[in-house]
């Protein structure tokens, strides 16, 4: 995940979103079509923190918490988006042509799925298919070590309709010995 990460430029608008679309994976455990139906109203900040609102996969609508660090790389682009002039209703991540203008069009799944891709290529990840729903198998196995998450939990934080769906996700990690307090602290 975070060889993916190196190869953002966040101090572009569109390596911004780039970044963005990485956190809502990797760290919020959205699936492909939740993070391309977020518009702006789904992003709940209160000035502390960030709450993503996700509609959910048949109708399993649910709030998403994200701690401090990632939270700043939403809000500063919720803020690029709103000085656009968008409004509540407006896409949250938006599509950019190959030289980089952007458009007001909403992000699309193959759009998403050349720049995980790209990435992937770039940092040198050398697997025979990779795409975006790795980083939620990772948030998800990645909740098993943090203090508070049990399996009930997770299977809120992610959505899951049927709590028999961890079986897909949730491997046996030995190479991690210690549980942690908080998201923020792992």
């Amino acid at each position: 995940v975070l060889r993916f990460f190196r190869q953002v430029d966040i101090k572009t608008e569109k390596g911004l979103r780039d970044g963005c679309i990485l956190i809502l994976a990797a760290f919020c455990g959205l699936r492909m079509n939740e993070i391309i139906t977020l518009d702006l109203n789904s992003i709940i900040d209160d000035g502390k923190e960030i709450d993503i609102y996700v509609k959910g996969k048949q109708g399993h609508d649910r709030e998403v918490f994200l701690w401090k660090i990632p939270g700043l790389l939403i809000r500063q682009y919720l803020f690029i988006r709103i000085s656009q002039g968008a409004k509540g209703s407006d896409p949250f991540l938006i599509a950019y042509s190959y030289k980089n203008r952007r458009s007001r069009n909403r992000l699309q799944q193959q759009s998403i799925d050349y720049l995980i891709k790209a990435l992937a290529h770039k940092a040198g990840i050398r697997k025979a298919e990779i795409h975006i729903h790795m980083f939620r198998a990772t948030h998800a196995n990645d909740l098993q070590h943090i203090r508070g998450y049990t399996l009930p939990a997770i299977q809120e934080r992610l959505g899951w309709k049927d709590l028999s769906t961890a079986g897909r996700y949730l491997v046996r990690r030995e190479r991690i010995h210690r549980e942690y307090n908080s998201l923020h602290e792992y």
